[in-house]
């Protein structure tokens, strides 16, 4: 399993002219490649998930939860991705999906042309 790097999104200076947006979020500059048997990253409650499928054939991905809701059920992430398309997840609750080293996990059924991108914001976002 592989540790993807988590990109920190800083917010970017507001003029009244102006809507603020998050600098440093770039699919393309910050694309990882899907490891075969599965990846993780380090979660803090504000952390984005961008899954790409760019193969030929639709796939399957599973965000495990670790912890049972209050009824007693536990709320796995599971998705199918289009091939030619892009899915986005999150924020992912802490105490539901980070495991025992802070990370969120993630299973593919194949990762075939698969590239994920890892984002997190670090302070909210102040718009309109």
């Amino acid at each position: 399993m592989a540790v993807l790097t988590v990109t920190p999104l800083s917010f970017g200076t507001r003029t009244a002219a102006t809507i603020p947006l998050y600098a440093g979020f770039s699919l393309t500059a910050n694309a990882q490649n899907a490891s075969a048997g599965g990846d993780s990253f380090t979660n803090n409650g504000k952390t984005f998930l961008v899954i790409i499928n760019e193969g030929a054939s639709p796939i399957t991905i599973t965000i495990p939860c670790v912890k049972a809701n209050d009824q007693g059920v536990t709320e796995s992430v599971v998705s199918t991705i289009t091939n030619a398309t892009q899915r986005f997840y999150g924020p992912f609750d802490v105490s539901y999906f980070n495991d025992a080293n802070g990370r969120v996990s993630i299973a593919y059924s194949d990762v075939t042309s698969v590239i994920c991108c890892v984002f997190s914001a670090s302070n909210p976002g102040r718009g309109y």
